[in-house]
């Protein structure tokens, strides 16, 4: 069995092999990929990385979401470049399936900037009117940043379920924070 690392390619060429291989999917393709990932040089990695998320997809698609979310979840613990790391979070939530409410949460009361926006995102397909109050409680732990982007979210839903943490937000000290909540009252329709 021939990997990546095995050919002893220019950085360029182990680029487009990545690629190449990301573009052919199945499990193969995206076995190739999951050996070279870890011992793959950094200007490398993210290439491996977007081939690896093209395979994770198209799992996802063809119903095999637990193979994707062990791809996502092999990409969240390398090094790869933000945007990617990202794209990987929201991968990890859209294959979540029915778990995709607790890891929510459990990703929201995390350190890392990026999981909680990917986090955020995926709220509406995880949290209905009647459990979005789950996430509401936890608006005043997060920290600001989190909280314009929640509230943005939040405005989506009933207004009896969110007014009270709209409300909430309206005094905080943080003008971002104020601002977004007073965009989300007047969506809400209570301005």
């Amino acid at each position: 069995e021939v990997t990546i690392k095995d050919l002893k390619l220019g950085a360029e060429l182990s680029k487009s092999v990545a690629t190449a291989l990301g573009e052919i999917g199945g499990r193969e393709a995206a076995d190739t990929l999951l050996k070279a990932l870890p011992a793959a040089r950094p200007d490398i990695k993210d290439s491996i990385a977007a081939g690896l998320m093209k395979t994770a997809a198209e799992m996802s698609a063809a119903g095999d979401a637990a193979a994707s979310a062990r791809i996502y979840e092999t990409l969240l613990a390398e090094k790869i470049s933000p945007p990617l790391r990202l794209a990987a979070w929201r991968g990890r939530f859209a294959s979540a399936g029915d778990k995709t409410a607790a890891l929510v949460l459990e990703t929201l009361a995390g350190p890392d900037p990026l999981a909680r926006e990917a986090a955020i995102g995926a709220i509406p397909s995880a949290f209905n009117a009647a459990s979005i109050g789950d996430v509401a409680v936890l608006f005043s732990r997060l920290p600001a940043e989190s909280q314009v982007q929640l509230l943005s979210v939040l405005s989506d839903y009933p207004k009896g379920r969110i007014l009270p943490t709209i409300l909430q937000a309206t005094g905080s000290d943080l003008k971002d924070v104020r601002i977004a909540a007073l965009n989300a009252l007047q969506k809400a329709g209570d301005a």
